[in-house]
């Protein structure tokens, strides 16, 4: 006789009968999205976004205001690397090691 399929959905299938569960997705321990670095701010200028919406703020003084703690944002960001150097200044590099022929080898 045939095995009867359980419709998906049930709870009651193979693995459940045998007492084993399935792995489940856990989005917490998923760590291909991206660095903190880059998550982070984005999800704060999300965040500040929706609470500004939520207080009342119009749609157009809210995308100007957005506008204006991104340019910030960028400029803090820009004075804090200092990209625009071409070369930062380079470290003090350790004097290379010469072999030196009068020392007598054992």
């Amino acid at each position: 006789m045939r095995e009867r399929a359980e419709p998906a959905g049930t709870g009651e299938g193979p693995d459940e009968a045998e007492g084993t569960a399935g792995r489940s997705w856990d989005p917490l321990r998923e760590r291909g999205a991206g660095p903190d670095r880059y998550i982070r701010p984005a999800i704060t200028f999300v965040i500040f976004a929706s609470g500004l919406k939520y207080i009342g703020v119009g749609t157009y003084a809210l995308g100007f205001t957005m506008g204006a703690v991104l340019v910030a944002g960028l400029g803090y960001w820009l004075v804090r690397t200092r990209s625009w150097r071409a070369h930062p200044e380079a470290p003090e590099q350790a004097p290379s090691l010469e072999p030196v022929d009068d020392v007598p080898v054992t």
